[in-house]
């Protein structure tokens, strides 16, 4: 879908269509919405047997089962971020994406991550939970800069 979407609104673009390029950027978006969202659901659903498939101590399946917790509700923000890099870069625009993911996952995500596993007790799964934070404020802020770009073509 990344790829994909990179593709149609770099075609549409080059073709002269910024209305149909800003469609194919959406479509994408959504469509990788959707798709990580069906995999959140797996996730969900299926963590305490995902652990199981590799271990039997109820333990660690259980701690196990907190990340995959985390893992499924980054799927659906992971999705959004990818597949709006993909469209920003149909659009010629790599330099802002860059920038914004390094702030997310090296300024927010990454630092939030440590002090919630080191200091504010969440444990390992914080780190996850910051990784998340990144990634939401990485989706939104790369959605919004397709928006406004594509506007303006």
């Amino acid at each position: 879908i990344v790829i994909a979407s990179s593709i149609r609104v770099g075609n549409e673009i080059g073709k002269g269509n910024p209305s149909s390029a800003r469609h194919a950027g959406f479509v994408s978006i959504k469509l990788g919405f959707i798709f990580m969202g069906l995999c959140a659901v797996v996730f969900f659903f299926l963590r305490y047997f995902l652990a199981s498939l590799y271990i039997n101590d109820i333990e660690v399946i259980n701690m196990a089962a907190s990340f995959l917790l985390v893992v499924a509700l980054f799927e659906i923000p992971d999705g959004i971020q990818s597949v709006a890099i993909g469209a920003l870069r149909g659009l010629s625009d790599t330099k802002w994406p860059s920038v914004l993911a390094f702030i997310a996952y090296w300024m927010i995500g990454l630092p939030l991550g440590y002090m919630m596993t080191f200091h504010w007790g969440v444990g390992p799964v914080g780190i996850w939970w910051g990784l998340l934070i990144g990634l939401v404020f990485v989706s939104v802020f790369l959605t919004a800069r397709f928006h406004i770009l594509s506007k303006k073509q």
